[in-house]
């Protein structure tokens, strides 16, 4: 006895094709960069729904070695948000327009040509957020920051900071939010730290001076007394502020709901060991600085 195996008439098979261009167009929300620009060469339909403006609104390059043909090619999709992590681009950067509507910018440790970075940021005249982590950039780049719509800047390890370079930096005026954590400072350090203090808008909300050793109690009540709206203050490492610190924000800083000053002298009293010779931070007994904080 034989038996014929019969197809099931009741499946149907859906192509990519016989989907409408809309549900075509979801689908390649989900893929890679990588797999955009293949799947855009499979057909002129497909080319065309891949090189949708809202598929390029958002590109994600960490970690990749991108050709700077492919940069000037999304910023004219009009990429608005694009993530340059650790990447590398490669060769000399030619670009169209003199602005594009970039709104959101991170190159921490991003490497490129002579002169390359400078101009991708020149050309983001929208930029609302930037990341500069670990970076060297001279002063081309830091002066079109004055003319833009900045927000938030992290300078987070930013290499080779001068007097001129803050001073274009703080230029912008509409910065909220700024991190100069753990910044590479030179040796006049001292001078640029309180042309900081001194110059930081009025308006900043959120700021980080982490791991800034010559930071003292002067430079906290300067801080504060000039720029009441800061909600977010991150003090730890900073060796050489103590109680003082404390009472300028409190006195100040009504909007303050978050504050780290770990790794820092509050707390704590110089005391000199007879066995070490030498001094020691040991914790002051009975009492607890964070009482006088009301946050």
């Amino acid at each position: 006895m034989t038996f014929e195996i019969l197809p099931d008439l009741t499946r149907e098979e859906t192509l990519l094709d016989d989907l409408p261009d809309e549900v075509q167009l979801k689908i390649f929300k989900f893929l890679g960069i990588e797999d955009i620009v293949h799947c855009a060469q499979v057909s002129k339909r497909a080319r065309r729904i891949c090189y949708d403006e809202s598929i390029w609104e958002k590109i994600n390059l960490y970690n990749k070695v991108v050709p700077s043909d492919f940069i000037n090619k999304i910023l004219q999709k009009g990429c608005k948000y694009i993530n340059l992590e650790g990447s590398k681009i490669v060769g000399d950067l030619k670009l169209s327009r003199k602005d594009y509507n970039v709104k959101y910018l991170n190159l921490h440790r991003c490497d490129a040509g002579p002169g390359v970075l400078e101009k991708f940021i020149n050309s983001c005249q929208s930029l609302q957020k930037l990341s500069l982590c670990h970076m060297e950039l001279d002063s081309n780049a830091m002066k079109s920051l004055s003319h833009q719509k900045l927000q938030t800047l992290d300078l987070s390890a930013f290499r080779g900071l001068n007097l001129e370079l803050m001073t274009d930096i703080l230029s912008c005026r509409t910065l909220t939010e700024i991190s100069f954590r753990c910044i590479d400072l030179p040796n006049d350090s001292n001078n640029l730290v309180q042309y900081l203090v001194e110059n930081l808008s009025n308006d900043i909300e959120k700021v980080s001076l982490a791991g800034i050793d010559c930071l003292t109690d002067e430079h906290i009540k300067t801080l504060v007394t000039r720029c009441k709206k800061i909600k977010e203050l991150e003090l730890w490492g900073c060796r050489n502020i103590t109680e003082d610190s404390l009472t300028s924000i409190v006195e100040h800083c009504d909007q303050m709901v978050k504050l780290d000053v770990s790794h820092t002298n509050i707390g704590f009293s110089r005391n000199w060991n007879d066995e070490l010779l030498k001094f020691e931070m040991l914790p002051v007994q009975g009492r607890n600085p964070f009482l006088k904080v009301k946050l």
